[in-house]
């Protein structure tokens, strides 16, 4: 079935105006992420994809209630750095580089072969980034899977089970959490509208001097602050971002920042100080986020994105996103060779 109506994204009345029920519909939607709620990919669009034309297909019942969300953005990327010409194609929204994992489209199970046959009819390549597993009844037909993303998660252990898949590793947890309190460090969470813009730059400043010390480079910049500061004044307790702070009595010397969803929290960066390095302040911050999110009542605690070894330490298991291609014309070429390329 078509779409009860198809809101462009540059018209900010219409867009407020299905936001609460999209929310409403994205947080009783079974397997939703926080990726897939209004408030990221409003702030997505606004700040990091330079507002492209976006369409916000939605479906209605006869009650006028929202069964079903789809928001689709025509990109024009440069697939490689010697590929001079960009190419065209539609993804969706609030997806790409260093951006959302999980992805989706809030939809009634009732109405995901509507979403999946509008997809369809999009004039161009589709290109659908990073789709959680809960998403694969709104692939169009044709769409093949070209990149699986392993994401790690962790059932949280209930009660006062232990965390950490051995019990070496568990020692070394409570141990090296143990001294850094010893040393006069303690562990603060703080959530929603609570973070404050010192807190959200000291994270940038501890990121990008974790980076220099690693010699990595990373998305996480200062030139993303607008974008993470409007996820914090569009969140609640419980619903957005979150953070567990590492501090002295001197000054903020780690912060694990993520979002909480649901009955999940999802760890998306940290910063810390490096001469923290020897008691692992990292991989404390995780320990005690996990902590926290237990106690208030969360059963997974979601990695995201990268197989990195000290998540499976922790006792995680893969969760394995995919992203689809529906490939048409010459970019749908392009596209494929990307993909066969790595």
């Amino acid at each position: 079935m078509s779409p009860s109506d198809i809101v462009d994204f540059r018209d900010t009345v219409a867009v407020e105006a299905i936001t609460p029920a999209w929310h409403r519909l994205a947080w009783e939607t079974a397997g939703s992420s926080y990726f897939q709620s209004p408030e990221w990919v409003r702030a997505w669009w606004e700040h990091l994809a330079d507002r492209p034309e976006t369409r916000v297909a939605v479906w209605r019942d006869r009650q006028n209630d929202l069964e079903a969300v789809a928001a689709m953005s025509r990109r024009s990327e440069r697939l490689h750095r010697k590929l001079r010409v960009p190419v065209t194609f539609w993804t969706n929204a609030g997806s790409g580089p260093g951006a959302a994992d999980h992805t989706g489209f809030p939809a009634l199970p009732g109405r995901t072969s509507d979403v999946a046959g509008w997809l369809a009819t999009l004039d161009g390549s589709v290109l659908i980034r990073n789709a959680a597993p809960t998403s694969a009844a709104a692939i169009p037909a044709g769409a093949r899977a070209v990149e699986e993303s392993p994401c790690p998660r962790l059932s949280i252990p209930a009660g006062d089970e232990p965390i950490g898949r051995s019990s070496k590793f568990r020692k070394r947890l409570r141990r090296n959490s143990r001294m850094l309190r010893e040393r006069g460090i303690e562990f603060r969470a703080v959530a929603g509208p609570d973070i404050s813009a010192f807190m959200l730059n000291r994270l940038m400043d501890l990121h990008e001097a974790r980076g220099e010390a690693m010699s990595w480079s990373t998305t996480f910049t200062p030139a993303r602050i607008g974008f993470h500061r409007q996820l914090i004044e569009g969140s609640d307790p419980g619903r957005g971002p979150g953070i567990m702070l590492a501090e002295t009595p001197e000054q903020i010397v780690g912060i694990l920042y993520g979002f909480w969803w649901r009955d999940t929290f999802s760890y998306f960066q940290t910063g810390w100080d490096p001469s923290w390095w020897e008691l692992s302040l990292g991989t404390a911050l995780v320990y005690e986020m996990i902590l926290h999110a237990r106690s208030a009542g969360a059963r997974v605690f979601d990695f995201l994105r990268g197989p990195e070894d000290y998540k499976y330490r922790f006792g995680a298991e893969d969760l394995v996103d995919r992203t689809w291609l529906l490939p048409r014309g010459a970019s749908g070429k392009l596209l494929e060779a990307k993909a066969r390329a790595g």
